[in-house]
């Protein structure tokens, strides 16, 4: 009798899960299925697929406005015998520096 209700119990938790395996997987299936069918086919060039840009006015560059900047020495790269964090010039850096500083320095020392 108890292996009865084991064997229906096995049963029932490999519906279960055969059913939330399908459930999660059909969404993305159904997205991956979509973006093949509404992207274009790359081209392909010595050997390399090259990526085409979209072609919509979102992703448009208004003239004149970008500008391609050379890299400046010491500013998003390592610098020899530099010590600590770099410099941060965007609000998602300081607060980034201000994490690493406060909260995560005082709970590894409190450790």
């Amino acid at each position: 009798m108890i292996f009865g209700k084991q064997a229906r119990l096995a049963r029932l938790w490999v519906k279960a899960t055969g059913l939330a395996v399908m459930l999660l997987a059909t969404p993305q299936l159904a997205h991956a299925q979509a973006a093949a069918t509404t992207a274009e086919p790359a081209t392909v060039v010595a050997g390399e697929a090259a990526v085409k840009a979209p072609q919509s006015d979102r992703f448009a560059v208004a003239p004149g406005k970008y500008e391609p900047r050379k890299p400046v020495e010491g500013v998003g790269m390592p610098v020899n015998g530099g010590l600590g964090l770099q410099t941060q010039f965007s609000p998602t850096g300081h607060y980034a520096r201000w994490i690493h500083d406060v909260p995560l320095m005082w709970l590894i020392f409190g450790m």
